[in-house]
């Protein structure tokens, strides 16, 4: 039989206590989440574990680690709940809650930098007196930190009022931190300014070491929808992150976010220029309109069908902010790519009526729904890429006559439109010029969607066979 010597067993023992204290380290990464909040601080230390677990190199400072839990216990004193935004953490969290092997052999990519965002605040709790933010931001400079507030000037409403907004704080001790601040807006979304509207903020954020390569989150402004919040536990500390890390993720990657502010000065110049439309039969449309929008809103969103503003709706919201009156429809675009065939079910359930479809999900389709004597047009884009444009189709019922309307590529945008959180071209002004012409800002009460619009081409005709279904007016 095989036996150890006395120095063996008590290196095996060690080795053995060393392999446990690693699994309980290990364990100590799992993701506890609970519906309750324990606001505390946002951040994990370096842990490195090997052999029969993943090697984790998700790496911080204890210094850091200390200044920043000083900053949360001030800013929580304010009655601020910081809750993390910063993907790399999110992505890991999420991945150890999955048993998912990341940061395999270390790298950039499993450093958390000073220069990450990863702390965002309600703005709320953000005091927006001068005197009481001088106050809160000495409260701050008393533990140590440099504060500077990164500002955006954003116009509101009609007639149009201007306001300074708070964007972002940035701390600096022994290094930096960047908490962003989330303003609520109507409809359940936070916007968050962009770092570019502050050109002093800039030079300030260079001087703190601050890259502006690496703020992707504050780029542009941007809309995220509100979430949740969960307490989890990396190690001994508590944080708070969103409830559906994945879902918050998707919300915020490349261009997801981007918001763009409708343009109230452009709107009051409008309505200087031309008045505004105060009939009765006006001012019943637009509300009768407003809510066809809404309730179509929920239901593609629900399906998790993204749609955008298209044709004169969104020829209202570059150039009034506003529906047209005279319209007496309300117009969406959606990518044919995202049709999903419970579309038409879901809209009948809620109480619209089928008006018609043209064409092919692959082809020229088209839904039009009727409520409350109101028509809803869908119509579905498709993306040339051998010619870089887009693209949607238009039928004529009664000879069969294929149209198109061709677009450059374009991306989209979230915006606020009359308090519903609703997506855009982000480019309006070139989708709205291809659509209508150079002269948009005129008012035209008299429009043939086959002849008015620039970017409109005969396509075709669909054969005579194939009518029955492209064709489809219910009786």
């Amino acid at each position: 039989m095989f036996r150890l010597r006395p120095s063996g067993k008590k290196l095996l023992l060690v080795s053995c206590v060393f392999l446990l204290a690693q699994a309980f380290v290990y364990m100590g990464l799992a993701f506890i989440g609970g519906n309750h909040r324990v606001p505390s601080l946002l951040h994990e230390r370096l842990v490195s574990v090997t052999g029969q677990v993943p090697r984790l190199n998700i790496s911080i400072s204890e210094k850091f680690l200390q200044e920043g839990q000083t900053l949360d216990f001030v800013i929580r004193a304010e009655g601020c709940t910081p809750f993390i935004i910063s993907p790399k953490i999110l992505a890991h969290v999420w991945n150890v809650k999955q048993n998912i092997l990341d940061c395999v052999g270390g790298g950039a990519d499993c450093r958390l930098d000073g220069d990450d965002v990863f702390l965002a605040v309600d703005s709320s709790c953000i005091p927006k007196k001068k005197v009481l933010f001088d106050e809160f931001v000495k409260k701050l400079e008393v533990k140590g930190f440099s504060v500077y507030a990164t500002q955006s000037k954003k116009i509101f409403g009609l007639p149009p009022k201007a306001s300074i907004l708070t964007t972002a704080l940035v701390l600096r001790k022994n290094y930096s931190f960047l908490v962003v601040i989330l303003h609520g807006r109507e409809d359940n979304f936070w916007w968050h300014g962009s770092v570019h509207d502050d050109l002093k903020g800039n030079n300030y954020l260079k001087k703190v070491g601050i890259l502006l390569s690496r703020q992707h989150f504050m780029a542009t402004e941007g809309a995220i929808p509100k979430f949740d919040l969960v307490d989890a536990q990396l190690l001994e500390y508590h944080f708070l992150v969103p409830k559906d890390i994945p879902a918050f993720l998707r919300a915020i990657s490349d261009t997801s976010s981007n918001f763009i502010e409708c343009d109230y000065k452009r709107a009051d110049t409008f309505f200087r220029t031309h008045g505004r439309d105060q009939s009765i039969t006006a001012i019943r449309f637009k509300h009768q309109a407003w809510k066809m929008l809404s309730r179509a809103k929920r239901i593609l969103d629900d399906l998790e069908v993204p749609f955008w503003l298209s044709s004169g709706t969104c020829l209202g919201f570059l150039r009034q902010c506003d529906f047209i009156p005279y319209s007496q429809d309300v117009d969406l675009g959606v990518f044919a790519s995202d049709y999903k065939e419970e579309i038409i079910p879901a809209f009948l359930s809620h109480g619209f009526k089928l008006h018609h479809t043209f064409g092919k999900a692959n082809d020229s389709y088209q839904i039009a729904f009727e409520y409350k004597k109101l028509k809803l047009d869908i119509f579905f884009f498709y993306v040339d890429e051998e010619k870089g444009t887009m693209w949607n189709g238009g039928t004529e019922a009664r000879s069969g006559q294929k149209y198109r309307y061709t677009f450059t590529a374009f991306s989209l945008c979230w915006t606020e439109f009359l308090e519903l959180l609703v997506r855009v071209p982000c480019n309006t002004r070139r989708y709205i010029e291809a659509n209508y012409g150079l002269d948009w800002f005129t008012p035209v009460t008299k429009w043939s969607w086959k002849s008015s619009p620039p970017n409109v081409e005969k396509n075709g005709v669909w054969p005579k066979e194939e009518w029955a279904k492209v064709i489809n007016i219910p009786g």
